[in-house]
C-alpha cells in the first residue's frame, strides 16, 4: 500500500464504531532515524503544521501522537465579496473548526 493511503483495520473499525467513533484511519512508515510522516489528510483534519509539538504515548499497544497545545488562530473578519455580509476567515491551512472555537474567537473580537 502507498504511504499515507487508507488502511482497512477490521478489528481497529470494529471497536471505534461500538464507541461511536468517527475514524480516519491511515498507514505510513517509520525511517531509519525513526521519523513518521503524518499523512496530509489527518494532518489537515486536526491543523497540524510543520514544528507543532506533539505529545506521544503508548494506549493499549497503540501509539497515540496528540497535538501538545493549541495555537492561538490567527483570524479576520472580512466581507463576502459576493454578498458584502462579514465572514471569518482563519485562512486556508485553519483545518476544521469547532463551535466552540468559533464562538470563543467571535467572543475575542471588539
Amino acid at each position: 500500500m502507498p504511504q499515507g493511503g487508507v488502511l482497512a483495520d477490521e478489528q481497529f473499525l470494529t471497536a471505534a464504531a461500538r464507541y461511536g467513533k468517527i475514524v480516519l484511519l491511515m498507514r505510513t512508515t517509520v525511517s531509519t532515524k525513526g521519523q513518521v510522516v503524518l499523512p496530509e489528510p489527518l494532518r489537515r483534519r486536526l491543523g497540524i503544521r510543520a514544528g507543532d509539538p506533539l505529545n506521544a504515548a503508548i494506549e493499549a499497544g497503540r501509539i497515540v501522537l496528540t497535538p501538545a497545545t493549541r495555537r492561538p488562530r490567527k483570524v479576520r473578519i472580512i466581507a463576502d465579496p459576493v454578498t458584502g455580509l462579514p465572514l471569518l476567515d482563519a485562512g486556508l491551512a485553519a483545518g476544521t473548526m469547532t463551535t466552540k472555537e468559533v464562538r470563543d474567537i467571535l467572543a475575542s473580537f471588539p
